[in-house]
């Protein structure tokens, strides 16, 4: 794909890893469900014309009738280089489908000139870049401030450190990193392995044309399709045109509104906002008013117990309370195969929180 629009190097995409012939995988899941004769393999979906007729119908079938956990099963491993923070933060991980290993802010140094500069005009890229360079600035200084005081406080906690300086340089220049990350461009580049299943890519190419990045997040998906046709090319047969912008209710209910001043209308919004939270940065908004109650029987129901034998106070106890609930000690996080701790999941609590990019960006 030639780099035609972007005003900086573009995005790099590469297939790292697939589990093969996705397409095949598919059908054979699908036929699977309904076999008298055991598992179907992806060879049997293939052997010969009248399995590949077969094949074709079933994988429109399922498509059009909304059959997607046999677009599941495989998985495509994407390494991703030179594509935004925003991008990643917006499109890659505002969704729970993925895996992503990406290069870390906080421990690794931000050189300069590794941003995306989608088109725009002259006068614009002048803007834009303006203020790139003063955030990168501010970067570089904030690390050069940062550096004498962590450097103090750290000698203060352990001053027979002292005597080898040279060996926790780099250590507590990472500390400085770490803060200093906060206000470097969302355009800043970052590379990272991203892995999605078939369905995911599927959804990818459907609604890579909504807000916010839209120029990026066309070129990166479409790229990634077009690694996965050199593997497979009868995927080709499961890809849905992508839903133009202008038919996302996203950019309908803009539309409805007018075309007023939108510089405005975040500003009032950023007020009205900040006016909500009442001086805090995050705020209750909502929760379950029966929540332990619910939770407490719902482990009850897990055990087989009688609230005469377990009461409420000792049913959340054995859950939440570490010292009682090893599984939370566990490094492989198993919580979510546990019953006894999925009943945690019947308490939900809204919060309205004030917090940045960077940290947004963690939470994902």
């Amino acid at each position: 794909m030639e780099n035609k629009l972007f005003l900086s190097e573009p995005p790099l995409v590469q297939l790292a890893g697939v589990i093969q012939e996705p397409f095949n995988l598919a059908i054979a899941t699908a036929r699977t469900c309904y076999s008298s004769k055991g598992i179907i393999t992806r060879e049997d979906v293939v052997k010969d014309e009248k399995s590949i007729i077969l094949r074709d119908k079933i994988a429109s079938s399922t498509l059009q009738a909304g059959h997607l956990t046999t677009r599941q099963h495989a998985q495509f491993v994407f390494a991703l280089d030179r594509v935004s923070r925003q991008f990643i933060w917006s499109f890659l991980h505002s969704h729970p489908f993925y895996n992503s290993e990406q290069v870390s802010q906080r421990y690794v140094k931000v050189a300069p000139g590794h941003f995306t500069i989608p088109p725009m005009t002259e006068k614009q890229s002048k803007r834009y870049l303006e203020v790139i360079h003063l955030q990168m600035e501010s970067y570089n200084h904030l690390i050069e401030l940062l550096m004498p005081d962590i450097e103090r406080r750290f000698y203060q906690l352990f001053p027979a450190r002292k005597k080898k300086e040279e060996g926790y340089r780099l250590s507590l220049k990472k500390r400085a990193y770490e803060v200093a990350r906060y206000v470097l461009p969302v355009a800043t580049h970052a590379y990272l392995y991203h892995s999605i299943s078939p369905l995911t890519l599927l959804r990818y190419l459907r609604l890579c044309e909504m807000f916010d990045t839209s120029f990026e997040q066309k070129y990166v998906v479409k790229r990634m399709v077009e690694e996965v046709l050199k593997v497979d090319p009868d995927f080709q047969k499961e890809l849905k045109a992508p839903l133009p912008l202008e038919e996302t209710p996203e950019f309908q209910i803009f539309q409805s509104l007018g075309n007023g001043n939108h510089t405005g209308q975040a500003k009032a919004f950023v007020k009205e906002f900040d006016e909500s939270l009442d001086g805090h940065v995050s705020q209750l908004v909502d929760y379950k008013q029966n929540a332990e109650t619910v939770m407490a029987q719902a482990v009850r129901d897990t055990l087989g117990l009688t609230r005469d034998r377990l009461s409420d106070d000792e049913a959340i106890r054995w859950v939440m309370h570490p010292e009682k609930n090893r599984y939370f000690g566990d490094t492989l996080n198993l919580t979510t195969l546990s019953k006894l701790t999925r009943t945690m999941v019947h308490a939900h609590y809204t919060f309205k929180k004030k917090i940045s990019h960077t940290a947004d960006s963690q939470d994902q």
